[in-house]
């Protein structure tokens, strides 16, 4: 006899299938301030939105080992990521009565940097973005993307480059709505020309992380670079045709939209070299945001995002690359937060 599959495994699962069909993974982010700041000490209230997610999140934890330990940021992300795939496949259905949440076990743990209390905290104190993750959008999931992007925006509010730093800067979002950003990663060409499309017919502004070294590759080349650097290839779109955006098309989106940089090569930190001699900062970290720069005339947000999620304060030495190139926030898989030093109302260049 086989064992039931736990709740949180099954949203787990689902959200799975979705990324393989390439549609959207919602995920919720904290909002974690400056870096080093505790997110207890901010003023933010939850919204009731914001206080049934993080019930929904406590409920999936105490799925887990009681030893589980309290920083462990893969087992963070998979619960956050099942909290909100729960919220977001119970959007427009009648909320259950509220009953008391159940028990945090956060307090089995110390405090970790960024660990599951600090997480906890951020989203419990309101200091949260949905977030709907896409990767390739071809033209033949357009009707598709924008009914699921509609239903979306039905009930959460978008938000784009200047209302986040609005955000930081009162700490708090205006209202008690929920904000969301569609994401579109890797730099697709189908992201310029379907997903960007859609996003403004629904008067949505769409978060483009871009790998700058596929753009720049020859089009003849961009499928093997594609295959080499864990970007998706669409089977209708194995015909020869340009897969990556040109730079042409990253500026004209960045007078709509967020265009930023996922490094050039679609690399992680462990990919990331910080030897004596190696040009893999400058390649991966500061070229692309100088790259979107000119590219953009200077309309490229500076923010940055490694491949696989990595947040900033766990590697110093690339921190300390990311702040040196004057990105001003790290997008991870469960926190975006503001690293640079002094104003980060004022975008670089």
């Amino acid at each position: 006899m086989s064992t039931p599959s736990s709740p949180a495994l099954q949203l787990l699962r689902r959200a799975q299938d979705r990324d393989l069909a390439g549609e959207g993974i919602p995920v919720a982010l904290a909002l974690l301030d400056e870096t080093g700041a505790d997110p207890a000490a901010a003023s933010a209230v939850a919204s009731p939105a914001d206080a049934a997610l993080v019930a929904q999140l406590d409920a999936l934890r105490a799925e887990l080992a009681p030893d589980q330990r309290d920083g462990d940021l893969g087992v963070i992300a998979s619960l956050v990521t099942a909290a909100a795939f729960h919220e977001a496949e119970q959007l427009g259905r009648p909320a259950p009565e509220a009953g008391p949440p159940p028990p945090s076990s956060s307090s089995r743990t110390g405090r970790a940097r960024l660990g599951w209390r600090r997480h906890r905290e951020a989203l419990a104190a309101g200091r949260v973005l949905r977030v709907v993750n896409y990767h390739n959008t071809p033209e033949h999931g357009r009707d598709g993307l924008r009914a699921e992007l509609a239903r979306f925006a039905e009930h959460w509010v978008g938000v784009g480059w200047e209302d986040l730093l609005a955000f930081y800067a009162a700490g708090a979002w205006p209202d008690d709505r929920p904000r969301f950003a569609p994401v579109f990663y890797e730099g697709y060409a189908n992201s310029a020309q379907v997903a960007a499309p859609v996003c403004e017919e629904l008067g949505l502004t769409g978060w483009f992380p871009v790998c700058t070294g596929f753009l720049q590759c020859p089009p003849a080349q961009q499928e093997l670079f594609a295959r080499s650097h864990f970007i998706a290839v669409d089977p209708a779109e194995r015909d020869g045709r340009r897969l990556a955006m040109s730079p042409e098309e990253a500026a004209a989106l960045a007078g709509r939209h967020v265009v930023l940089p996922h490094t050039s090569s679609h690399d992680g930190i462990g990919e990331t070299s910080l030897g004596a001699g190696e040009d893999d900062v400058e390649r991966e970290v500061a070229a692309p945001l100088r790259l979107l720069q000119e590219w953009t005339g200077g309309r490229a947000a500076p923010a940055t995002a490694w491949m696989g999620g990595t947040p900033w304060g766990l590697h110093p030495g690339h921190d300390a690359a990311v702040r040196a190139a004057g990105h001003q926030l790290v997008i991870s898989n469960t926190a975006v937060q503001r690293v640079a030093a002094g104003d980060a109302a004022q975008r670089a260049g």
